[in-house]
């Protein structure tokens, strides 16, 4: 499973946060309940860009286990559901892309089906003991038969 920011198919991944999560809802209550100050600085105007890894953000990716990803399936509800492995399963492919080999888990493939029908995706890494944590949104592929150089790149194809 792979992010792809550069199929011109897709919108690009690892999406800036403010632009997506802040929609015209989320602004309004941020006015009624005072705290839109706070986060308007992060906000940009024009279009969403790549967001750039940075070394804190992938070293908290590098040292998790576990993380949490949310997909949208065909009938608009978004379903969220762990993924998990050893330290670092999740591989830095570039500073844009992340990738992880998919297990086969409980066999229902209700993430992996919904990223097959439109690819999009928020994540959450989690570092409980230091209260850091990460989220993104992304665009996934998933290649149902990688191939022996993305395995390779993806932990050297362990499964």
């Amino acid at each position: 499973m792979t992010s792809d920011p550069h199929n011109a198919d897709t919108e690009p991944s690892l999406e800036p946060y403010f632009d997506i999560a802040f929609t015209p809802a989320v602004l309004d209550l941020q006015e009624c309940k005072d705290s839109r100050s706070d986060y308007s600085a992060g906000e940009r105007s024009g279009p969403i860009g790549l967001h750039t890894l940075s070394a804190s953000e992938g070293d908290l990716i590098a040292t998790r286990d576990s993380f949490y990803m949310a997909t949208v399936g065909d009938t608009g509800w978004p379903y969220v559901q762990h993924r998990g492995g050893d330290e670092g399963f999740v591989s830095i492919v570039d500073n844009h892309t992340l990738g992880w080999v998919e297990r086969n888990g409980n066999r229902q493939y209700v993430g992996t089906g919904n990223i097959s029908g439109n690819g999009r995706v928020a994540a959450i890494f989690v570092d409980y003991p230091s209260r850091r944590r990460l989220k993104i949104y992304a665009n996934a592929t998933y290649h149902p038969a990688p191939s022996p150089e993305l395995l390779t790149l993806l932990h050297g194809g362990e499964i």
